[in-house]
């Protein structure tokens, strides 16, 4: 399944005593399946509510947002077809202190049954260059170690949909550089949908579609 999204007059806001806040009220977008777009934009412009809606975690006041199969002429997908082909990356790596390493990677597959879990989970920590860390606690970990096994865990289900909120956020300057290339270089092998919202222009120009979101609308850099 290739995943393109078609966004169409998507409207949000929230109530703020006594008046509405609207964020968006005509926000239009169409990302091929396997880009990689961008979103930046100030604080509190809507950023992270745009990704939460887009990824279906979130209901918009109104417009559409469509997931249609690329390799099948567009043809409409079910949001539960797409929530399972879905990955995320978070800036809190939203990782599980009571499992090690490999455990908190191979927990989405766990949940499902699947009993090859570990065996996959060990492959990506391969990949995430982990493998030696398997069984360490991810509280002995350094920041950049734990957002490579949030990379993994993002991964392992084979997503064609990734999304990242400031996925290097927390991290230093060299470690964010590693961080970016592990993620477009995971998307480039697995032919994903990427969004990412962030605040660092170096990232934002790694992707193909650069975009600001601002008064209310996403702009196309």
């Amino acid at each position: 399944m290739s995943i393109h999204i078609d966004v169409q007059a998507l409207q949000h806001g929230f109530v703020t005593e006594p008046q509405k806040v609207q964020l968006f009220s005509n926000l239009n977008l169409n990302l091929n399946a396997g880009e990689s777009l961008s979103i930046m934009g100030e604080s509190g412009a809507g950023k992270s509510t745009l990704l939460a809606i887009l990824a279906g975690l979130l209901q918009p006041d109104g417009g559409k947002v469509l997931y249609k199969d690329a390799k099948q002429n567009h043809m409409p997908l079910d949001k539960r077809q797409v929530a399972k082909k879905q990955g995320f990356i978070f800036q809190q790596f939203h990782l599980l202190p009571e499992l090690n390493a490999i455990q908190n990677v191979a927990f989405p597959l766990m949940l499902k049954g699947d009993k090859h879990a570990m065996d996959k989970s060990q492959v990506w920590l391969n990949k995430v260059g982990l493998k030696e860390k398997a069984s360490r606690p991810v509280n002995k970990l350094s920041g950049g170690e734990q957002q490579r096994l949030a990379i993994a865990r993002a991964f392992i289900n084979e997503p064609q949909l990734v999304f990242a909120d400031e996925p290097s956020g927390s991290l230093d300057y060299k470690t964010a550089e590693n961080i970016h290339d592990l993620m477009f270089e995971c998307c480039s092998d697995s032919g994903a949908t990427l969004i990412v919202v962030t605040h660092d222009s170096k990232l934002a120009q790694l992707c193909g579609v650069q975009s600001q979101l601002k008064n209310g609308e996403l702009v196309l850099l």
